[in-house]
């Protein structure tokens, strides 16, 4: 193509600030939900009848050890052994990778969208809307991350998480504290990316990487505790994960959303600048998806308790 040619292509195709932003979003959401899907997907085509599971134990890694030794007792050894059962799967490994590449996409685009921005836009707009494409994404990355998974391995692990002393409320915990674990890397790296891409000043970084990680650990409460709520066996792939899943989607949306939306339109910001905004970012998104997720895993505790009838 000429340069007039694109120039035209461009006046033409050339969108203002809320379309472009409500397209960025779309694909955003769209490449998310098609993404997780075909991980889910992929490694498990050959199931079937005759399909075995076959553990092998290796050597442990430098982390597991470490966890070992600041946590020698039954619970170390439970949170080791919930980061080792989510690890092992293949298709927790792509959600993850994915999560990775997803988080890492919402700078990349708004810089690339920024273009179409007016010209007295004033220069932090581009920094605020990445923020907002983290309060949208980073949520649902976590739910359909963390939710939806194989809970227990059989109704003999429930049986015996029922028979220990606290067995339910001990391993509820581990499974929070390995999912809080494993969901800092993908916490540090978007943040480091957005700072580098932007162009932020470096005490931007650790502001974005925190309201990244409670963003990701929020949504991953709200898992732990639906998936408690609905418990879902390994040993039976059933409905129970894509119900768990769409659930848990649900109220990251609603818990996030929702607030953010009444927020924006009777509570503005306190304090101007950008410590005003993350302060107003995390009580409107950060508080209630903390709180309804730890109200999840409360109740998700005291259903795992009860003996089946």
């Amino acid at each position: 193509l000429t340069g007039a040619e694109i120039a035209l292509m461009t006046s033409m195709l050339r969108f203002d600030m809320l379309a472009s932003t409500m397209l960025l979003l779309a694909f955003g959401l769209l490449t998310v939900g098609v993404g997780l899907a075909s991980a889910d997907r992929l490694f498990s085509l050959e199931a079937g009848p005759r399909t075995e599971t076959v553990r092998t134990v290796g050597k442990e890694n430098l982390l597991l050890r470490g966890l070992r030794r600041v946590a020698p007792g039954p619970f170390g050894v439970l949170v080791v052994t919930s980061l080792k059962d989510f690890f092992r799967k293949s298709e927790n490994v792509a959600k993850l990778m994915l999560c990775l590449v997803v988080s890492i996409l919402p700078p990349i685009m708004v810089a690339y969208v920024a273009v179409s921005f007016p010209v007295e836009a004033p220069p932090m707009i581009v920094f605020f809307m990445g923020v907002m494409m983290m309060v949208i994404v980073y949520p649902m990355l976590g739910g359909m991350t963390f939710g939806g998974i194989g809970f227990l391995e059989s109704k003999n692990h429930l049986w015996i998480i029922q028979c220990a002393p606290n067995g339910a409320a001990k391993f509820v915990k581990a499974r929070v504290v390995a999912f809080f674990l494993s969901a800092l890397p993908f916490a540090i790296i978007p943040a480091v990316a957005i700072t580098l891409v932007q162009g932020q000043g470096l005490f931007i970084g650790p502001i974005l990487a925190g309201l990244a990680y409670v963003l990701l650990t929020g949504s991953a409460l709200v898992g732990v505790g639906v998936a408690s709520l609905n418990p879902t066996y390994e040993t039976a792939r059933s409905s129970s994960f894509y119900v768990n899943i769409i659930v848990t989607v649900g109220i990251i949306l609603g818990s996030t959303f929702v607030p953010f939306l009444v927020g924006f339109r009777y509570l503005p910001p306190l304090v101007d600048g950008a410590l005003g905004f993350f302060a107003w970012i995390l009580l409107l998104t950060v508080l209630p998806l903390m709180l309804i997720g730890s109200l999840l895993c409360y109740i998700g505790i005291r259903n795992l308790s009860k003996p089946d009838d």
